[in-house]
C-alpha cells in the first residue's frame, strides 16, 4: 500500500490508541482476518486469558 494511503488511513482514525493498535498489528504482520476479528473492548486483567499454543498441543488456560 502506498505511503499516501497509509497516511489517509491513520488520519481517519479517531484516537492515538487506535493508531497505535493498527501500527502494532501491521508491523507484526497480523493477517487482515485477524485484524477484522479484533474487538475494541478493554481487556479484563482479572479474567482468565488464553495462552498461545504450538500446533498439535492442547489448549492451556491461564488462571
Amino acid at each position: 500500500m502506498p505511503d499516501e494511503r497509509w497516511n489517509e488511513l491513520f488520519a481517519a482514525l479517531r484516537s492515538n490508541r487506535d493508531r497505535a493498535i493498527l501500527a502494532t498489528a501491521v508491523s507484526n504482520g497480523v493477517r487482515a482476518l485477524e485484524l477484522l476479528r479484533t474487538r475494541g473492548a478493554t481487556p479484563s486483567w482479572n479474567a482468565p486469558q488464553t495462552k498461545p499454543r504450538a500446533p498439535g498441543t492442547r489448549l492451556i488456560r491461564a488462571g
